[in-house]
């Protein structure tokens, strides 16, 4: 943990905006759910808990948009469909002007009505061949610059919009390596499991494009210029800084070189530098203001979470609920900040097998490697950093804010060419 002396801090509302696309249509996907021709009649259930979901038409063809669509189920839409009294039922005979039904007591759906309501086109096809169907995963999308992150593509879906964090955190995307995913790989959902899966995209490099050296530690020098490294977020960009004591390298300039090494530019009358000065100079603050996370944040990023905790009578309390409250929102290479009146702090968020990190230059008090320096350039445990900063705060009388953000290819590109930068990919 370090504590660096900060005369301003960028309270910013959170927000979770996403840019939106379209997505296929999802008659295909229920169809996909069929394995045998279950018709379920409403007289089976009991009148004083059925709800009436609404009427299959052409504007809502399908029972996953009328459950989508109310306002009661929405949220639950896709457990009602998952549940295994629903799975086996013949959806695919379902004809405009049904009513769709839903009991409360039993969890099951049911309709009745529309024309030719009972059709068998479903029975006759083969076990097998449906079988294979409800295994079809659902394409949600490629990664592109419009949709740089799996994320953006759930959340865009209307589908899965309620459900983009409950998909994202299901125990079988755990530890995805969503972050390296290369633009152009298609994404994909299996709606059987929720799993979230992609395939890569076709090279379409020269086969004489020379190959980019990685640079180590070692070869890492003072040099103003960007060293010839590759990397595909922050807390990759940073990784030849790791071990630098924290005289070589303090928190603010591991952020700062991180962003070099992505080739986006600092200095120069169009870098970050100049607009942070700019920025603090027109609000009538000291012109370094904003040198800092928040500062980056606001100008070449969007915030994913903000929190300002004026009372921490109860910080461990405080702690770990801030900790559940962000754990769904994390990514690798998105910034975090720490702020009180007269400490300020920030650092990258990173994953080690199963753990969320904390990459940052400072005093290294919960360090992952046992051989790290005391202060300087290292990876702590995330939670244990946060722990750190409320106890902090507490013990001084201060408030504490907390900023997650990441960085937006939107704003980046008023500042350079930024097409080869991959961002953040959950």
């Amino acid at each position: 943990m370090e504590i660096v002396k900060t005369q301003s801090s960028v309270q910013q509302k959170v927000t979770q905006t996403r840019i939106h696309t379209s997505t296929p249509a999802f008659d295909q996907v229920l169809a996909q759910k069929i394995k045998t021709n279950t018709f379920s009649s409403p007289q089976q259930h009991s009148t004083t808990t059925l709800i009436e979901v609404g009427t299959i038409t052409k504007q809502t063809p399908t029972v996953s948009e009328l459950l989508l669509a109310h306002d009661e189920l929405k949220t639950t839409a896709w457990q009602i469909l998952a549940d295994s009294r629903n799975q086996n039922k013949a959806y695919t005979t379902i004809q405009p002007g049904t009513t769709i039904f839903f009991d409360k007591k039993t969890g099951a759906l049911s309709w009745a009505g529309g024309k030719n309501a009972q059709a068998t086109s479903a029975s006759t096809r083969s076990v097998n061949s449906i079988a294979k169907e409800a295994n079809t995963p659902i394409q949600l999308g490629k990664i592109n610059s419009s949709t740089p992150t799996v994320s953006h593509l759930l959340h865009n879906d209307p589908r899965f919009h309620e459900q983009t964090w409950t998909i994202l955190n299901q125990p079988v995307n755990a530890g995805k390596a969503f972050h390296k995913m290369a633009p152009g790989s298609e994404v994909m959902l299996h709606p059987a499991t929720m799993e979230i899966s992609w395939s890569r995209p076709k090279q379409t490099t020269p086969v004489d494009q020379p190959v980019v050296a990685h640079t180590t530690k070692e070869a890492l020098s003072n040099d103003t210029r960007t060293p010839p490294f590759t990397a595909t977020d922050l807390s990759e960009a940073v990784q030849p800084y790791m071990g630098k004591s924290y005289k070589e390298v303090n928190c603010y300039e591991l952020l700062v070189n991180g962003l070099k090494q992505l080739d986006i530019p600092y200095n120069g009358s169009n870098g970050l530098y100049s607009r942070l000065t700019r920025m603090a100079l027109d609000r009538g603050l000291p012109a370094n203001a904003y040198l800092n996370g928040e500062g980056i944040v606001e100008v070449a990023g969007a915030t994913v979470f903000f929190k300002n905790y004026t009372d921490l009578d109860n910080w461990k309390q405080d702690s770990i609920r801030l900790v559940r409250e962000i754990t769904p929102l994390l990514n690798s290479g998105q910034i975090l900040s720490f702020s009180t009146q007269t400490r300020g702090h920030t650092g990258i968020i990173s994953r080690q097998e199963n753990e969320w990190t904390f990459i940052n230059s400072g005093r290294l008090d919960n360090a992952i490697d046992r051989n790290a320096l005391s202060k300087g350039v290292g990876e702590e445990l995330l939670d244990n950093e946060i722990q750190n900063w409320f106890k902090l705060a507490h013990t001084r009388g201060e408030t504490l804010k907390v900023t997650l953000g990441e960085l937006s290819q939107e704003k980046l590109r008023t500042i350079a060419d930024v097409g080869k930068l991959t961002d953040n990919r959950i």
